[in-house]
């Protein structure tokens, strides 16, 4: 018999919520296991693709990691780039943001990058500006300082306007120059362009939770 939460899987994906900017899921790179990541491909349909054409800079896919799903590996010098015109305004102006992944060390905020010495995940051009308001990890809320060397879901959002928004562009493992790089693994990260109702919000998390076994 399939579980009620399974079944919930199953009938449910991030499509099911309007406002979705943005789904990357490593699992549909078909790619083998340490292939270098070119082009991680936006399932969401809304061609916000986050690509590398730097071959010194592409992550690379390891498979089979995390409950049997694969993850984009970054090694502390890749970093893959969202388009400016499709996330940079808009998923961090009052957007939502889960990340599924890790860190392989831990200095300052999970997310977006800010600090000189931060391993982020997602990062933009002026990072103070693009932090989110409120943070949580596995579904409970939680400071953005807290270390995250096991997988875990990491969700976010704000209320930033535009006019602190500056110049903002996504990198997926990457922040500033020269430092704020991502030394972990992301298996998924999906972007709306608005505030979530805290239900909505907790049915992406509900939906990772039981697909990654976290």
């Amino acid at each position: 018999m399939i579980s009620a939460h399974v079944s919930a899987m199953q009938n449910f994906n991030p499509r099911n919520i309007g406002g979705l900017l943005c789904w990357l899921e490593a699992g549909s790179l078909e790619l083998t296991d340490n292939a270098e990541v070119t082009t991680w491909t936006d399932i969401g349909e809304g061609g916000n693709n986050a690509t590398q054409s730097d071959s010194s800079l592409k992550p690379i896919l390891k498979t089979g990691v995390l409950n049997g799903r694969d993850v984009v590996r970054f090694d502390g010098t890749k970093y893959l780039d969202l388009p400016a015109s499709g996330i940079s305004t808009n998923a961090f102006a009052g957007g939502t943001m889960f990340i599924v992944g890790k860190r392989s060390s831990y200095t300052q905020p999970f997310g977006q990058c800010e600090g000189s010495n931060n391993r982020g995940m997602v990062g933009s051009a002026f990072p103070a500006y693009a932090m989110y308001n409120n943070y949580f990890r596995n579904g409970i809320s939680a400071n953005p300082n807290f270390a995250n060397t096991d997988f875990a879901i990491i969700s976010s959002y704000g209320n930033r306007t535009a006019s602190s928004q500056r110049d903002f562009y996504a990198r997926i493992g990457f922040g500033t120059p020269s430092y704020r790089y991502l030394i972990g693994d992301i298996a998924e990260v999906i972007f709306y362009a608005s505030e979530l109702s805290t239900a909505s919000r907790q049915k992406v998390e509900k939906y990772l939770s039981i697909k990654y076994a976290i």
